[in-house]
């Protein structure tokens, strides 16, 4: 179990580098929407894994022992809508939705995946 821990800390750092990124290109004074699809994607990519292995760690981990467990699953739905109006966005090629769905869902989103995160670290810190 340690191990898997480990894994996902990682996986958190490499998440945490692309939300950088993404930060920068979207607080650049010129918004380059490709460089943004790509970033997008490489999150996504990271992203599907990393929360295939806490769903992992969640299911292992008994109900009763973690109620944080509910919470943290619950907050994954919550991140995971803010992404899908986002990505519909990014694949309309259209501007103008792009520049919205970043400044509401978008923003809100990367803000809350990096708390999501530490909320997680915490989290895993009781499993030990």
């Amino acid at each position: 179990m340690q191990d898997l821990i480990k894994e996902l800390k990682k996986d958190h750092i490499q998440i945490r580098k692309v939300l950088t990124k993404i930060l920068g290109v979207i607080d650049a004074e010129k918004l380059n929407i490709n460089e943004l699809k790509v970033c997008c994607s490489h999150l996504e990519v990271l992203w599907n894994f990393h929360e295939a292995k806490e769903e992992h760690i969640f299911n292992y981990v008994k109900k009763e022992s973690l109620p944080e467990k509910k919470s943290v699953i619950d907050k994954h739905r919550e991140l995971r809508g803010h992404w899908k109006v986002l990505n519909m966005a990014l694949n309309t090629g259209d501007d103008s939705k792009i520049k919205v769905a970043i400044d509401t869902d978008g923003r809100m989103l990367f803000k809350r995946l990096i708390k999501h995160m530490r909320d997680e670290e915490d989290y895993f810190t009781k499993l030990k």
